[in-house]
């Protein structure tokens, strides 16, 4: 897969955990765990895009208090994140 199929599934996962929020002109961010819900196999691709200079810019990815993560945090660049925003331009 290409890195534009790549954006392309990451932003189809974006769409559907905000279309199906209570209310989706709130959604700022997302939690990568609600990603994970509809994608199983999303931090592939995740990480592929973060790495790139095309589409790195297009991705941010936000931490927090570690009482937040799970058990199975999102890693990478050899930090937990819990937080994904993915601008759609």
């Amino acid at each position: 897969m290409t890195l534009k199929d790549d954006f392309v599934r990451v932003l189809a996962v974006w769409k559907t955990v905000k279309t199906n929020h209570w209310n989706p002109s709130l959604v700022l961010f997302e939690e990568i765990y609600d990603m994970r819900k509809f994608d199983r196999g999303i931090d592939y691709p995740l990480r592929r895009l973060l790495d790139s200079e095309e589409y790195g810019n297009k991705i941010r990815v936000y931490g927090c208090p570690s009482s937040c993560f799970g058990k199975h945090p999102f890693q990478w660049d050899n930090k937990v994140w819990l937080l994904i925003r993915v601008k759609e331009d």
